[in-house]
């Protein structure tokens, strides 16, 4: 893929289901690799998953690189084992990069529990609408939320700017 090291990874998909409660909105993802391009403009990103979910800036070839929808579970593997940083919702990928020892992840937490499911590496960004998730208190849980809500409040409280703090902490430390 042409990848210098430093590169970032992001995702935006945590099972089957392109409607789960547990994606942060395809806009904010949009406009957090506006704002990473324009903090790191020299740091690679690499969009993964099977889907094109989100839109992804078309003048950033070299910065953006977008495979989703055309990498072996080989290659996957190896793009998350080498990242810097990756960046996304709870689901497979934070959990591969713990067991490949590949470093950091800043997860998105809405309806599962930050507690129960990061790792030390990880930095877990969640709201408050339900600190501890509702993961597994009824089988829809993924596609219905407890309280009645179109979307999980937890994670649409989530903002760019509080990601982008996080990205600076875990690239720039000190």
């Amino acid at each position: 893929f042409s990848l210098r090291p430093g590169y970032l990874t992001i995702q935006r998909e945590a099972g089957a289901c392109p409607q789960l409660l547990k994606l942060w909105n395809a806009a904010e993802y949009s406009t957090l690799l506006e704002e990473l391009h324009r903090e790191y403009p020299t740091v690679q990103i690499v969009v993964l998953g099977q889907k094109k979910n989100f839109s992804v800036p078309g003048e950033r070839k070299e910065q953006v690189v977008d495979p989703r929808g055309r990498t072996s579970f080989d290659e996957f593997m190896t793009l998350v084992g080498h990242a810097r940083l990756h960046i996304g919702g709870e689901g497979v990928v934070p959990h591969l990069r713990h067991y490949l020892h590949g470093g950091p992840s800043l997860v998105l937490f809405g309806p599962s529990c930050a507690r129960m499911l990061s790792y030390p590496e990880n930095i877990a960004l969640s709201g408050t609408e339900c600190p501890n998730g509702c993961e597994g208190i009824m089988p829809s849980w993924q596609e219905v939320c407890l309280k009645g809500y179109d979307c999980c409040r937890s994670l649409e409280e989530i903002t760019v700017e509080q990601v982008m703090s996080q990205v600076k902490s875990l690239i720039c430390p000190g």
